[in-house]
């Protein structure tokens, strides 16, 4: 049997809100959450959960959503689950070392800056 609880994550957003759509979107990955298909998502339920009505109220506020907690019908459905987190988080990890190669490469170039250190470092913590 499946041992994991999960948030399943619905929303929403309306048409004009594009920005928002994007803000939610990158809220959402940050936090972890693993794309089943546009505008539903997984993440894993952490207990306790931290000020559920303050992530309710910013979800809420420009559309709709549900939230509901599951779990996997059975070990098979929870290890692709789980497989899916993983291969995000990898991507992630792919994508965050690409940029640290990024930013050293442009430190070493002759020592020639086209753009401050610091910019390009914000540029690389924001994946």
């Amino acid at each position: 049997m499946a041992t994991s609880s999960w948030l399943l994550l619905t929303y929403k957003v309306r048409p004009k809100l594009g920005a928002k759509r994007i803000a939610l979107w990158r809220r959402l990955k940050g936090m972890g959450a693993v794309y089943l298909q546009n505008g539903v998502c997984l993440l894993q339920d952490r207990r306790p959960r931290p000020r559920a009505e303050d992530d309710r109220e910013w979800l809420l506020r420009d559309g709709e959503s549900v939230i509901l907690e599951t779990v996997a019908v059975d070990r098979l459905q929870e290890e692709k689950v789980l497989a899916r987190f993983q291969a995000d988080r990898d991507e992630s990890y792919r994508e965050f070392i690409d940029k640290c190669g990024d930013f050293d490469a442009a430190i070493a170039r002759n020592g020639q800056r086209t753009t401050s250190p610091t910019l390009s470092l914000r540029r690389v913590t924001s994946i």
